[in-house]
């Protein structure tokens, strides 16, 4: 079986695929308030704020590689499932991303569902194969000596 090139990902990229897959078992299509906001996610995957709010952040941080990625390979659009706390939605961002209206809720409903039908485990497997220290948070005290 042939799968798109996971190779292509960050490894930003390829820890918000984890965590974006495991929080679809917490998600009801159509009703946002069970989907996780973009604060929550923040908080959950320990980032540091990088932009001026979580969401954007999140973008910075593998979101957007990640969306352009699941659009390239014609995957669905799993990252709809991150969501702003006050309005239940994704950022515009997410539909600029996938080339769409903000007002095209339908289409955002209908990917939630089919990221839900989807089987994510073969790529989550070619991306922890790919990296050696998939699931393991690296922490360096001091800066390498190269000299």
């Amino acid at each position: 079986m042939s799968h798109p090139m996971i190779s292509q990902l960050s490894l930003d990229a390829k820890t918000m695929l984890l965590n974006l897959t495991e929080s679809l078992d917490e998600v009801i299509v159509g009703q946002p308030e069970t989907y996780p906001t973009a604060q929550q996610l923040h908080e959950e995957m320990r980032l540091n704020m990088e932009a001026m709010n979580p969401m954007l952040s999140l973008y910075q941080q593998g979101l957007a590689n990640l969306s352009i990625w699941l659009k390239e390979n014609q995957l669905p659009a799993l990252t709809g499932i991150v969501i702003n706390r006050s309005t239940r939605r994704p950022s515009d961002l997410f539909f600029n991303l996938f080339g769409k209206s903000r007002k095209d809720i339908l289409w955002w409903h209908n990917e939630i569902a089919s990221a839900m039908r989807t089987d994510w485990q073969p790529y989550l497997n070619i991306a922890n194969s790919m990296n050696p220290f998939a699931g393991q948070r690296i922490v360096i005290l001091d800066e390498p000596d190269f000299s």
